[in-house]
């Protein structure tokens, strides 16, 4: 059947997702006749969920997915600009997948002082586990490290930074963060259950000597 083959398939996307409200400028008319042939599915899809072609189905699921990814970039580009952790976790709920949107909440709320709403952000970005292999030259000292936790690392290293320089708002908030960048540095090489390397392991003897001095001012 013509309008199921896959080359038709693939230019009804573009017009798949002019229908479901995103922009499509400079379409040819025959495109655009084609978008028109697939009405009565996209209209289907909203209405009951599916268009009863699974190749649609696909395309629409796919054109919802990016729609919901750039409303949270959106939503996260505000929160920075705002400083708005909340408007941070909405967009984290967005992208469900992508651990990197909880670390920013958590560090916003952080910053603030809400460590509960921290330790909620940071834990839900920390439960993804994604082992990479990575030149012992970015100062790691090993070949597998786990990216979320690297990340999540980097992040708190920036939060602990600034809070330095600002003032720390409480010895609770500073006895936080100190305390969840050793857990992380202790983890990242926790691969079939590493040791931390000699170089992490001076890490964390940096931080609880630096811990033990700023956080009991």
């Amino acid at each position: 059947m013509p309008r199921r083959c896959l080359h038709s398939m693939v230019l009804a996307f573009a017009f798949i997702a002019l229908l479901v409200g995103t922009s499509g400028c400079g379409l040819e008319a025959e495109l655009l006749a084609l978008a028109a042939e697939f009405a009565p599915e996209v209209a289907a899809y909203r209405a009951k969920g599916t268009s009863g072609i699974p190749e649609v189905d696909a395309l629409l699921e796919a054109r919802s997915q990016l729609d919901a990814i750039e409303e949270a970039e959106k939503l996260m580009e505000e929160a920075r600009a705002e400083g708005d952790p909340k408007k941070a976790e909405e967009a984290a709920e967005k992208r469900p997948g992508d651990y990197r949107y909880r670390f920013q909440a958590g560090a916003m709320y952080l910053e603030q002082g809400s460590l509960v709403s921290a330790e909620q952000q940071f834990r839900k970005g920390f439960d993804g586990t994604v082992w990479v292999r990575v030149p012992e030259e970015e100062g790691y000292g090993f070949t597998v490290i786990n990216a979320c936790v690297r990340d999540g690392i980097q992040v708190l290293e920036d939060s602990r930074w600034k809070m330095q320089q600002r003032g720390w708002k409480s010895g609770a908030q500073c006895d936080w963060t100190y305390n969840q960048l050793i857990w992380s540095y202790t983890n990242v090489h926790a691969y079939l259950g590493n040791s931390p390397t000699p170089e992490i392991q001076a890490i964390i003897a940096q931080l609880q000597s630096e811990k033990a001095r700023q956080c009991s001012k």
